[in-house]
């Protein structure tokens, strides 16, 4: 009989622990699912802010000239039931190695990764309440050696956030518009 209990005690446990596992899965996924990124509108010095009207959307347009310099809002919408953290951000082509005639400086007042060579890389810890959305600011400035040419540009962000121990990638809407205004000689 003792054989019996003991068998039948860890067959419980061990579903017990799959139970927890799975419900701890299932809850960190739900906390995260609904959670979104918009994009504000940007502040500028040494430019105005134009309107990009190509395509289906209207964006900000940000024309590329020495001395711009912009703040972007990307607000972190969390809808669900359960605080998150957005851990991380990585911008594409507004790192310190990136050709693009912008480069990102500080994101939340922090620079980025200085290790990170094309795309800007920041870590941090923003905590998004249940039900709340925060702004998480992107610094961007004029990068005298780049080059984007007289085209436009668009840059699709993407944010991790955690919840309850686990982490998601949400990608941001591509906004703003990274105007060229010079002809590039490589």
């Amino acid at each position: 009989m003792g054989i019996r209990l003991r068998s039948a005690l860890a067959v419980a446990t061990a579903l017990a622990a799959v139970t927890l596992f799975v419900g701890w899965r299932s809850m960190s996924a739900h906390s995260m699912a609904g959670v979104r990124i918009e994009p504000g509108a940007p502040t500028c010095s040494g430019v105005g802010v134009e309107v990009d009207r190509s395509g289906d959307h209207f964006r900000p347009m940000i024309p590329l000239r020495p001395g711009m310099s912009c703040q972007i809002p990307y607000w972190v919408v969390n809808p669900g039931d359960r605080d998150v953290t957005v851990t991380g951000l990585t911008y594409p082509v507004g790192g310190p190695g990136a050709r693009a005639e912008w480069k990102v400086v500080p994101v939340e007042y922090r620079r980025p990764d200085p290790s990170s060579d094309l795309d800007a890389v920041w870590t941090g810890s923003v905590e998004v309440e249940a039900g709340g959305e925060t702004a998480i600011v992107v610094a961007v400035k004029y990068r005298p050696k780049g080059c984007t040419d007289q085209g436009r540009m668009w840059v699709w962000p993407t944010f991790t956030v955690r919840s309850l121990g686990r982490e998601r990638t949400v990608e941001a809407p591509p906004a703003p518009t990274f105007r060229g205004t010079r002809t590039c000689i490589l």
